[in-house]
């Protein structure tokens, strides 16, 4: 199955007569069982925790999609977006907008990166992907 495929399988429970997400590379954590199939079934997955009132997580969200876009290519890499004030449990998140990285269903805490500067995160990808510049 490929990348925009998956991506657009996991359109969280959209009725049918909701438009189709501008990109559909971008998944929308729904539910901790939803984040946690992600995690699970991925290799990668990297989760921008973000809330609707943050500034910064709006200015960077267009940014976060082109990323998803440019890395669209590799298989099992998941770009996701999870609300901080939804009730849900996530790891620790000290600010908003914040990157964390799960790596074969792990949550690796070193990689996390909090802040709009997606720079971090990029390398992190060619660092877990061994990808040069």
């Amino acid at each position: 199955m490929s990348y925009a495929t998956y991506g657009t399988m996991y359109n969280g429970g959209k009725t049918e007569d909701e438009p189709e997400p501008t990109n559909p590379t971008v998944v929308k954590v729904q539910s901790d069982d939803h984040r946690t199939e992600l995690v699970s079934q991925n290799t990668v997955v990297v989760i921008d925790y973000y809330a609707d009132w943050c500034g910064p997580c709006k200015h960077v969200t267009p940014q976060f999609e082109e990323l998803s876009k440019k890395w669209s290519g590799i298989p099992k890499l998941i770009f996701a977006k999870e609300d901080v004030d939804d009730q849900m449990e996530h790891p620790p998140v000290n600010g908003v907008p914040c990157f964390h990285f799960f790596v074969k269903g792990n949550n690796i805490p070193d990689l996390m990166i909090l802040g709009g500067d997606l720079t971090d995160v990029e390398k992190h990808l060619m660092n877990l992907f061994n990808q040069k510049d």
